[in-house]
């Protein structure tokens, strides 16, 4: 009888290795893109090429930058179309691109984004769970202050600094990662109008991946930590995937009438094996919940720099009791949604939060990322839209029959 000639070890190894890929690309996303998806122009892809390569913007004459110019252009004339823009993979990673005009006043933008004080994660919580600056020389720090008003005609200034962020689990794979980033900021007048661009770039690879759930109504944006490695997609729950990519650069351009334009372009590889599995409908999602937060916290009038200031002082200067009256209330939101009963076909399935979750890894959370969940959930307050310290003494489960209310 004739037999193949096959290697068994490489024939098992790409065997497991599709059928894992299979499982992993099918269990993370449906590819559903909320918007029209247009391929970007090419000379705002040149003019992206060249930033990138030069690493930073021409801040000897920005009046007179071409790729600042086209740049410009193309966000003032995207702002207000609704489209979901696509672009030419770079360093093996996809991009994708969101435009968005607000009805908020650039100095506002300005002000919150450039507060020295102000980590990011305390705004934009529904993406990250913690994030801050570090290595911040005396030099960036003048910088801060000096740019966070209005710059002379055609003045430009710039600062980089290290920061690290930690994001909130995805929805569908329940991974979250922890990196570091290089930032590179500009500021910039160009004939009289404001501008902030904020290059930042992963330096990869990102930790192994943690499995993380959402805790009660998803537009909430609360969520569940575990210490497991792994994913939460059934079947490859085991694997400890990476981000490899990410690297974005976001335009702040102020518009006549008190508006903001604000564009993210952003670039992303992340997957199992050094194989990068994201796509560009991928990168979308995140986007549209970081435009989401961004009008709902900055577009509110009860929101400015001073008042977050002094929501971040006041948590800073909490002794560890307060804190932990605090942090007491968020753990008892997670556990009486963890411990909530599944009903119907599903009541006999066990959940996936149960599968992950261990008091003990809620009990241990760092310290600082204790702090910024209190910082996130002032923030929510403030704004009128408190998740976990309002509910966390609800009954979840069952309802008054006499009010119809939720006890």
């Amino acid at each position: 009888m004739q037999t193949l000639n096959i290697e068994p070890d490489i024939t098992l190894k790409n065997f497991k290795y599709i059928i894992v890929s299979i499982l992993f690309t099918a269990g993370l996303f449906t590819g559903v893109v909320n918007g029209i998806e247009k391929k970007l122009p090419e000379k705002v892809e040149i003019a992206i090429d060249d930033i990138i390569t030069a690493g930073k913007i021409d801040t000897k004459d920005i009046a007179s930058d071409k790729n600042i110019q086209i740049l410009y252009e193309f966000i003032v004339s995207a702002a207000d179309d609704g489209n979901l823009w696509k672009m030419k993979p770079r360093r093996k990673a996809n991009g994708a691109i969101i435009i968005k005009s607000y009805k908020i006043p650039f100095e506002k933008v300005l002000n919150i984004n450039l507060d020295i004080e102000l980590p990011d994660a305390a705004f934009f919580y529904g993406v990250l769970r913690h994030s801050k600056k570090i290595n911040l020389s005396p030099e960036c720090k003048k910088f801060f202050s000096k740019t966070s008003k209005r710059l002379n005609t055609n003045e430009v200034l710039e600062s980089a600094y290290l920061s690290t962020e930690s994001i909130t689990p995805n929805i569908q794979s329940g991974a979250y990662y922890t990196y570091t980033n290089t930032r590179t900021i500009t500021r910039a007048n160009i004939n009289g109008t404001e501008m902030q661009i904020s290059i930042s770039d992963m330096i990869g690879p990102s930790t192994f991946s943690m499995r993380g759930i959402t805790v009660g109504p998803i537009e909430d944006g609360v969520f569940y930590y575990s210490q497991k490695p792994g994913m939460n997609m059934p079947g490859v729950t085991w694997i400890k995937s990476q981000m490899y990519i990410s690297s974005t650069i976001t335009i702040y351009l102020e518009m006549p009438d008190k508006k903001t334009a604000v564009a993210m372009f952003s670039w992303q590889s992340a997957g199992w094996k050094g194989v990068n599995i994201i796509k560009s409908y991928h990168i979308y999602t995140v986007l549209e919940d970081t435009f989401k937060t961004f009008g709902n916290v900055f577009g509110n009038t009860k929101v400015n720099s001073k008042k977050a200031r002094e929501i971040v002082r006041k948590v800073k200067n909490m002794n560890l009791k307060e804190k932990k009256g605090f942090y007491d209330k968020y753990c008892n939101y997670v556990k009486q949604w963890g411990y909530k009963k599944p009903s119907g076909l599903n009541r006999f399935k066990k959940s996936t939060f149960t599968k992950i979750f261990n008091e003990k890894s809620l009990t241990n959370m760092k310290q600082d990322y204790i702090d910024i969940l209190i910082i996130q959930e002032a923030i929510r307050t403030l704004i009128g839209e408190p998740t976990w310290s309002a509910k966390s003494m609800l009954k979840i489960v069952g309802k008054n029959r006499n009010s119809g209310q939720t006890n």
